[in-house]
Parts: C-alpha cells; structure tokens; sequence
C-alpha cells in the first residue's frame, strides 16, 4: 500500500508546484525592512508588487551596467517605468540598495560611492514598499508616506501618478536607454504645460518636431526651429492627476 500511494503524493506535489504564481522562484516580497538590502548579484533579489504588476530591483542597461528601477513585470522585455538617478549605472559587483536604519533608502556602487538617495533620514521609517500602482514607498510603522517615487518621475506617468510643478518628464535618450533625453515635459509658472526640446538644432522640415497623444492629440508650437515648443493646451490648475486615464503616459526617446 505504501509503495502505491507514492505515485500519488508525486502527482499531488506537481500539481502544487504547477499552480505557484510566477515569482515564487524568486525572493518574493513587496518590503525592504530598514537595514535590510537588495544585491546586485542576485537577480531573484527583487520586490513584486502585491498584484504582480510591477517589480522592483536591479535593472540591467548595458554591459556589466545596472540601475536601481521599476519595472512592468509582465512586459515582455521588462520595461522600466521609474529610475533612481537614471544617467548613473552602476556596477554588476557589489552594488546594493539599503534602507538605512537612519531611514534613507540610498544606492550604493562596488565602490561604496553614495549614487542615489531619498534623503528620508528619519527614524520613524518602517520599510520600502512597492505598491501595484507601481509607486515604491518609504512608510514609517503606521504606513505614512515619507517618501515615494511618483514623487520624482523619469519618462513615464503612471495611473494615479501626478504631474505637478517642478517634477518634470524627461524622455530617455534613445529607444531602449534609461539615460536622459532631451524633451522635458513640465508645468511652467503660469500653470501650462510646455514641451521643451534642449538638444542640437535641426530644420524643422526634417518632421522631428513632437506631439503628445492622451485621451487627444496636442500639437506643438514651434518659438525657434528645434528649440522650444509651447503646448497649445492652457491648464488652470497646478497639477494633471492622471487617473482617469486608462493607459501610462511614457515619453518616447528623443527622435520624437
């Protein structure tokens, strides 16, 4: 009898590794407890988001090169929706991310060279939490906010995710680079969102000139070719919450 039940526990224990959610093979947690880090080693190190919608960790951008990033964890080539000091990578070896015991989540290279900071020195900070709206956390013990990246976007706005004055988008410098570009996408002091070209000239006859589709499309102005161009879109208000729109606003690398 003992000998026949065995093809059972068999067939019941492949039927539960079968059913695991995909991140069980990795390190899975959506936390990082103060003092705690994550490695650059080990690429299992991550933190998934309740939801498995988005994932949080070392992010690979080129030849022995990594960034501190969030990710769209079901895209198909990972695509980085937040970076921690997008035009600094560090090194494959010995790079980490620690939420200090002093509160601040900081990025350090092989080094020990300081790449990054949230600069949340308090001693009240519980953990690093990596939300599903794909917003990562600072949060003391009665999950107050004290720092959050939707506070400092790259070159993508997520759903929920604000705009406001002085946290501009800032495009990537080519397709599939983390580095910046160079349209900016912000509020200026008269509450009007501009997009702003800072790179060499061009003629405007070579059609590089940008437009911005969400939920319409909105053309641009041109003030000089290649320089500067004015959103025909007046805003009243000092922020834009995203909310209601149903899909990421991402600026495209910088041919437009």
């Amino acid at each position: 009898m003992k000998r026949r039940s065995r093809p059972c526990i068999l067939a019941a224990l492949l039927v539960v590794v079968s059913t695991l959610p995909p991140f069980c093979s990795a390190l899975r947690r959506d936390s990082l407890t103060r003092g705690s880090s994550l490695s650059v080693e080990d690429d299992t190190d991550i933190l998934v988001s309740q939801d498995e919608s988005f994932a949080c960790g070392f992010y690979k951008a080129g030849s022995n090169a990594y960034a501190f990033s969030v990710w769209f964890a079901n895209s198909a080539n990972a695509t980085a929706a937040w970076t921690a000091n997008r035009d600094q990578l560090v090194n494959g070896r010995g790079s980490r991310i620690t939420l200090r015991r002093d509160g601040r989540l900081e990025l350090t290279d092989f080094d020990g060279t300081l790449v990054w900071s949230s600069n949340t020195s308090s001693g009240s900070a519980d953990r690093a939490l990596l939300l599903n709206t794909g917003n990562l956390v600072v949060v003391d013990a009665n999950n107050t906010t004290l720092w959050q990246s939707f506070d400092s976007p790259t070159d993508t706005l997520l759903p929920m995710q604000p705009i406001t004055k002085g946290t501009p988008l800032v495009s990537a410098s080519a397709s599939g680079l983390l580095s910046s570009g160079y349209y900016r996408f912000y509020f200026d002091t008269d509450n009007v969102l501009r997009l702003i070209y800072d790179g060499p000239t061009f003629p405007a006859s070579t059609g590089l000139i940008p437009s911005i589709r969400c939920g319409r499309t909105v053309e641009p102005a041109t003030t000089a070719p290649g320089m500067v161009f004015l959103m025909r879109w007046g805003i009243s208000t000092p922020a834009i919450n995203w909310s209601s729109m149903p899909l990421t606003m991402a600026m495209g690398s910088q041919g437009g």
